[in-house]
């Protein structure tokens, strides 16, 4: 995804048709997500500042996951706005000690 207001940076990360017919996609470096509508418009939903989203997928209901992989986490958005409605840590115990986990992709059974 390159946008003249983006300068030179290509960032499209994990791309995922939707089960709405939507095409969604992760932003990792711009620390956001987007869509491709079913009237051809993108829409950008931005993440908290630093969290690196990268993974997506659907669950069989439809709720819409993020990794957020600079956070250690897993976030249910809002489809309507982006907005995260859920999270789920998947840090180490002791991150300190341990590292980061630094999710990446994710599946959902």
């Amino acid at each position: 995804m390159h946008l003249p207001t983006d300068g030179d940076l290509y960032d499209t990360h994990e791309i995922y048709a939707g089960p709405d017919g939507m095409v969604y996609f992760t932003q990792r470096m711009h620390d956001r997500v987007g869509r491709f509508t079913l009237d051809g418009r993108v829409e950008f939903f931005d993440l908290p500042d630093g969290s690196r989203p990268h993974g997506l997928r659907f669950s069989p209901t439809g709720g819409w996951y993020i990794t957020l992989e600079n956070f250690d986490e897993i976030v249910e958005l809002s489809k309507e706005d982006g907005s995260i409605v859920a999270t789920y840590s998947v840090a180490f115990d002791d991150p300190q000690i341990q590292g980061i986990v630094g999710p990446h992709g994710l599946a959902i059974d």
